[in-house]
């Protein structure tokens, strides 16, 4: 992650958000778009965001499907400018080759 350090990171599957807010608080990147459907986990995410004084830079989000994921980041984002890591749980190739893509 370091070696491509680019301001923008999301992150789906976010769970307590080690990459999340390790990414933000390391400077690898300025924002993250953290989608996590557990609601413990965003709950923990959350404060663990506060604890390390990044959470004006982490926008936190619950679940994610290939369907609305788009629709859930802001309008005018820059891919070229964002990482994109994906952890749910084997459900990956859903996310992104499922037929509903």
């Amino acid at each position: 992650m370091a070696k491509i350090k680019k301001p923008i990171l999301i992150d789906i599957g976010a769970a307590d958000g080690f990459f999340a807010i390790g990414c933000i608080y390391s400077g690898i990147s300025k924002h993250c778009y953290a989608f996590e459907q557990s609601d413990l986990s965003r709950s923990a995410l959350a404060k663990i965001a506060e604890i390390n004084q990044v959470s004006e830079n982490i926008t936190i989000k619950g679940e994610v499907t290939n369907q609305n994921f788009l629709s859930l980041l802001p309008q005018n984002i820059d891919f070229s400018k964002a990482i994109v890591l994906c952890d749910i749980e084997g459900g990956e190739y859903s996310f992104f080759y499922g037929k509903n893509s």
